[in-house]
């Protein structure tokens, strides 16, 4: 008996025909050609997937580092303008008091 290619194919894989059937004819939907597709579009999916997580994780640390330097800067920036707004009350004190006592600038 000559064995079909698809036979031969199959024993190659280590499976029998019956195992290489599309899901239509009655196999199992995992092996078979259509099988193999699924299984390699769910890997490709998978690693897409994997990779858009990957992307969020790094532009959300991203986003952070950036925002605590931005608060670090405008705090900074902040203490600046008090210290300035601190030294200019001081002026003012130890200046001699003038006709405009009690009158803020």
């Amino acid at each position: 008996m000559v064995e079909s290619r698809q036979r031969l194919e199959a024993r190659e894989r280590g499976r029998g025909v019956r195992e290489n059937r599309g899901r239509s004819r009655g196999g199992d939907w995992r092996r078979g050609r259509e099988g193999e597709a699924r299984e390699i579009m769910e890997g490709e999916w998978r690693e897409e997937s994997q990779r858009r997580l990957e992307a969020r994780e790094r532009h959300e640390r991203e986003w952070k580092e950036e925002s605590r330097h931005r608060r670090w800067v405008s705090r900074e920036r902040l203490e600046a303008r008090v210290k300035e707004a601190r030294e200019r009350m001081d002026e003012g004190f130890l200046k001699k008091p003038s006709s405009n006592v009690g009158v803020l600038p």
